[in-house]
């Protein structure tokens, strides 16, 4: 008989949602607020029947075409935009290299736009401020790096404070 062997289990990190990445690298700062400010879907209730009563026909992040059934076996269609999850599910992603949204949005540019959206990072994330990538970079590193001077002026007060 083989022996087990009590191995870590690596977890496996959240892929950035592509319109949050997309927000933080081009300095769309109204985008990445309006995701990270949007509310958290609302959970169906009713435990009274398990199966789905509702699937969605198209991917995001286009507007998804809804089709509804009725407890009694007909079908309704109608139109939605769907829901982006929320912003602490959100800002739990990070890109391929290990990179939070504060790493994006420091490493871009130094315009206000990207200046504002780090402030909204931060507030809603914190911790994102000494989270380490897969080269062990702070978004503070990442900013030195660009040379976003004011950006770096910024996680440096943020540091402080």
């Amino acid at each position: 008989m083989a022996a087990v062997e009590n191995e870590p289990i690596t977890p496996v990190p959240t892929p950035m949602h592509p319109e949050l990445l997309m927000a933080a690298c081009h300095g769309y700062h109204d985008r990445l607020t309006g995701l990270l400010n949007s509310r958290e879907d609302q959970q169906d209730t009713a435990t009274e029947d398990p199966r789905p009563t509702r699937v969605d026909v198209q991917p995001q992040p286009r507007p998804a075409i809804v089709v509804e059934m009725d407890r009694g076996g007909t079908a309704t269609t109608t139109s939605s935009p769907p829901s982006p999850p929320s912003s602490s599910l959100l800002l739990q992603g990070v890109t391929s290299d290990g990179d939070s949204a504060l790493h994006v949005v420091a490493a871009a540019r130094d315009g206000d736009a990207h200046l504002r959206s780090a402030r909204v990072i931060y507030g809603k994330a914190r911790h994102l401020l000494g989270a380490r990538n897969k080269a062990g970079d702070t978004p503070l590193h990442r900013a030195a790096r660009a040379g976003n001077v004011q950006m770096l002026a910024l996680l440096s007060i943020e540091m402080v404070n």
